[in-house]
C-alpha cells in the first residue's frame, strides 16, 4: 500500500509539475507579448526617425546635385540672363515713355529749341 501511495504521489506531483510548466509557459508568452507591445512604439519611432533622416539626406544630396549642375552650366545662362535683363529694362523704358511722355513733347521741344536760337 505504501508503494501505491508513493506512485500516486509521484503521479500527482508530475501532473502538478506539468500544469505548473504549462501555466509558466503561458505567463511567459503573455509577458513577452505585453513587453513586445510596450517596446514596439519606441522601436517604431526609431525606425521612422531613421527613414526620415535618410529621406532628408537624400533630398539634400539632390539639392546639392542641382546646384552643382547649375554651377557647371552657368556659363551658358549668364549671357541669356543679361540679354533678358536688358530686354526687361527696355520694356520698362518704353512703358515709362508711353505713360509719362506726351506725343507732342518732342515737337514742342524741337520748336522751342529752334525759336531760341
Amino acid at each position: 500500500a505504501l508503494q501505491r501511495l508513493v506512485r500516486l504521489w509521484t503521479k500527482a506531483t508530475d501532473i502538478l509539475a506539468g500544469v505548473f510548466d504549462v501555466s509558466a509557459a503561458k505567463y511567459r508568452a503573455e509577458l513577452f507579448y505585453e513587453s513586445w507591445l510596450i517596446l514596439r512604439k519606441p522601436a517604431g519611432r526609431i525606425r521612422i526617425r531613421r527613414i526620415m533622416n535618410k529621406a532628408c539626406l537624400k533630398r539634400l544630396v539632390n539639392i546639392c546635385a542641382n546646384f552643382r549642375r547649375l554651377e557647371n552650366s552657368i556659363h551658358k545662362y549668364r549671357p541669356l540672363r543679361i540679354m533678358f535683363k536688358c530686354f526687361q529694362r527696355w520694356l520698362k523704358y518704353v512703358e515709362y515713355n508711353y505713360q509719362h511722355v506726351s506725343k507732342d513733347l518732342k515737337t514742342s521741344v524741337r520748336r522751342r529749341h529752334e525759336l531760341r536760337g
